[in-house]
């Protein structure tokens, strides 16, 4: 009884009663980050100051990798949280007769966009789900890369996704990639909220569709290897279909 104590605490609040999980670090009890909000330039230009790359290569590589063998024949594409445009910029002049919709809610990496590329292909756009989808229906497919582990409310980005398109692409850092990453709580970087190990982001998505799929990047390649829910391998590369619901 003593431990149940320890772990739920009833509280009372405006609304009455509610029951809050106690977070022990000590005990392993699980922890998040804050969310931090969009700040993807923001982040770029301190590692420039502090002697580092813009993009990071293994980004621009999964960007490449994800555009070289994930697109296809689709017509139109939608990349949500599309950051400073790598992505858009390597699928771009791959597939000139595709048409990419780059989304992107932090105004100021989506104001650099605009005024850093001028592709013909692309648009770069701060819309909400709803007023795309009016606006150009549903898409063959809807990408984000390396995003769902800086939103908090990570169901609701994922139904959002599945609103989207029939073929979802969800990529995220794998959580058993080291040691130091695995038994991180919360994650080290804190711009992360939360970090999944395969296993585990297989299962959240297998919640919101019916089939899907795990690859990570070839050490050598350009190509997807398939992986299993016990691999170590980082990134996550999750293609999805059949939403549920």
């Amino acid at each position: 009884m003593s431990i149940i104590k320890n772990i739920i605490n009833a509280v009372v609040s405006k609304k009455g009663y509610e029951l809050r999980a106690i977070i022990n670090r000590d005990q392993g009890w699980y922890v998040e980050n804050e969310e931090v909000g969009p700040s993807n330039i923001e982040v770029k230009r301190k590692r420039v100051l502090s002697g580092g790359s813009f993009e990071l290569p293994e980004m621009i590589i999964l960007n490449r990798v994800v555009a070289k063998n994930l697109v296809g024949s689709v017509k139109k594409v939608i990349n949500v949280g599309c950051g400073v445009g790598t992505f858009e910029r390597i699928a771009s002049s791959m597939y000139p007769d595709v048409s990419f919709t780059a989304s992107e809610y932090d105004e100021e990496s989506l104001d650099w966009c605009k005024s850093q590329y001028k592709l013909e292909n692309v648009v770069f756009t701060g819309d909400q789900v709803e007023k795309l989808l009016k606006k150009n229906g549903k898409y063959d497919l809807a990408i984000s890369i390396d995003v769902i582990e800086h939103i908090k409310e990570y169901a609701s980005f994922i139904l959002q996704m599945k609103e989207l398109a029939e073929v979802v692409v969800i990529t995220t850092p794998n959580k058993a990639r080291n040691s130091d990453s695995l038994q991180a709580m919360p994650p080290k970087f804190t711009h992360h909220i939360r970090e999944w190990t395969s296993g585990e982001f297989y299962w959240v998505l297998r919640a919101f569709f019916s089939d899907v799929e795990l690859y990570s990047l070839d050490d050598k390649e350009d190509i997807l290897v398939p992986i299993g829910v016990l691999s170590e391998r980082s990134p996550l590369i999750a293609v999805c279909k059949g939403a549920i619901g």
